[in-house]
């Protein structure tokens, strides 16, 4: 919590716009998601010649699909709040395990439990998240290490 409050603390816009971009990432990017496993599946025939392929791209596949997607969110929101990369994707993973939990609260005591099976994959999602931030926070600063080590004695 203090990473986050010192984070928009410094750069409340950039953070701030880091998270906005990231919710902007996974609203625009969540829908291509389904369609586009299953235009795959169809446009090569997998349900004709490859059942079994088939329906596991039609379940776990498309759940894959979707870890993929916040890992790019992750990513997103991390490259957008420049030096702020952690403090934003883990707004925004808070911000997505609060709407998480909200929808539980809401399948409870609508009487779906069904429902309560997703949230290992919810919160592989927000996991995936901090990944992708983790991945772009690393990657700047060995950007920034190796820029140091050229400079001349």
């Amino acid at each position: 919590m203090h990473l986050i409050y010192t984070a928009y603390r410094a750069a409340p816009w950039l953070t701030s716009a880091g998270v906005a971009g990231g919710l902007l990432a996974r609203r625009l990017l969540g829908r291509l998601v389904t369609p586009t496993i299953f235009a795959v599946l169809d446009r090569y025939q997998i349900p004709e010649h490859h059942f079994n392929v088939y329906v596991f791209f039609a379940s776990t596949g498309i759940d894959s699909g979707y870890l993929i997607v916040f890992l790019f969110v992750g990513c997103v929101a991390a490259i957008v709040a420049k030096e702020r990369e952690m403090a934003a994707a883990t707004t925004l993973s808070l911000i997505l395990a609060a709407m998480t939990g909200v929808a539980v609260v809401s399948w409870v005591v609508e009487g779906h439990y069904w429902a309560l099976w997703r949230l290992t994959w919810n919160f592989a999602d927000m996991f995936a998240i901090l990944i992708g931030g983790a991945i772009v926070r690393t990657h700047r600063s060995a950007q920034h290490l190796t820029g140091n080590r050229n400079l001349p004695a």
